[in-house]
């Protein structure tokens, strides 16, 4: 379906200058005082050629284009997926880092637990008043 709204534009891209080009002459043939040559249309070939080139190469830049810039999104794709993976086996390192630091502190508690405890009762009771 996009071919079909694709070739009329193409279509004008190659008509319109050519139409711009007869309007001209036919001004520039009026203003002189004479008809168009030949007593009808003179179409220019040349330019018609140039045109039908120009598009040719515009259409395959831009197929080219297309083509490069999916391939550079996909490999874009690729990349931003590798450095995600990189982010989490890092984020993943750090976690089991801190938890063996946390593992090592809690596996004290009990003996620093039981120290406070004989400090606590081996302490005489503060004085209230005297």
């Amino acid at each position: 379906m996009s071919r079909l709204r694709t070739s009329p534009c193409r279509a004008l891209r190659v008509v319109a200058p050519l139409r711009h080009l007869v309007r001209l002459r036919d001004r520039v043939a009026a203003e002189e005082g004479g008809a168009p040559q030949g007593g009808g249309v003179h179409i220019p070939w040349g330019e018609i050629i140039k045109q039908a080139i120009n598009s040719a190469i515009l259409a395959g830049c831009s197929s080219i284009s297309c083509a490069s810039r999916s391939t550079l999104l996909s490999q874009g794709a690729k990349r931003s997926a590798a450095q995600v993976d990189r982010r989490r086996a890092k984020a993943r390192a750090e976690a089991a880092e801190k938890l063996a630091a946390i593992e090592t502190r809690t596996a004290n508690w009990p003996t620093e637990i039981a120290g406070m405890n004989e400090k606590m009762t081996s302490r005489p009771p503060p004085r209230r008043g005297a």
